[in-house]
């Protein structure tokens, strides 16, 4: 991490590394320069230190993405490869931090009796299996984690992290990815999986 410019948001403060950088031989790469919609190559590459044409290829093989498009069943692959080796001897775990979570729900609706608008607590449930990481407020609200308590409370480890849609880097608390990544820090998290070498 220290080899690499840092920079901190303008707006968040958060720090961030544009895979541009972090990246062994991006800017060299012609198959990098040919793609779009890789964020998942680039978060391969940049959570297994790994060159970005070995990574372009890993994500090809095991998840039969397509040039040019995004990584098709991104979430059940990882769950079906937990704990095999990746690129450069690393190997990785999805991150939960509860099992299941039940908590008191408001839900807001309209009463005839006094026409006003009232709530009433419904009971919830959150099953890791769908939200594995949460954020719990008490006995009456939880939420999926978003990225900004992400990097407060995992700010050591490298960690690929999938969003809606997309997916980057967070290597001790300092996100590896766009501008935007170290910016959208409300994204809820779908997925979190924590990379290691053994030994």
């Amino acid at each position: 991490m220290n080899k690499h410019r840092v920079f901190k948001h303008p707006k968040t403060n958060v720090s961030f590394i544009d895979t541009n950088d972090a990246i062994v031989g991006y800017s060299k790469s012609e198959i990098a320069k040919s793609e779009d919609n890789d964020c998942c190559v680039r978060a391969f590459a940049s959570v297994t230190e790994s060159p970005y044409d070995e990574a372009h290829d890993y994500v090809k093989r095991i998840f039969k993405r397509k040039k040019g498009q995004g990584t098709p069943r991104f979430p059940l692959t990882m769950r079906e490869r937990e704990g095999l080796r990746t690129l450069n001897g690393y190997k990785y775990i999805e991150l939960k931090n509860h099992d299941k979570t039940t908590f008191n729900k408001p839900v807001k609706y309209y009463c005839w009796e006094d026409y006003k608008y009232k709530y009433r607590y419904v009971e919830r449930t959150l099953d890791s299996k769908y939200y594995p990481l949460i954020t719990t407020y008490g006995k009456t609200r939880a939420s999926q984690m978003t990225v900004g308590t992400f990097i407060k409370e995992y700010n050591v480890g490298r960690y690929l992290i999938h969003v809606r849609g997309h997916a980057f880097t967070i290597i001790d608390g300092v996100v590896v990815g766009n501008p935007l990544d170290s910016k959208q820090l409300k994204c809820r998290i779908v997925g979190a999986y924590k990379f290691y070498k053994n030994g």
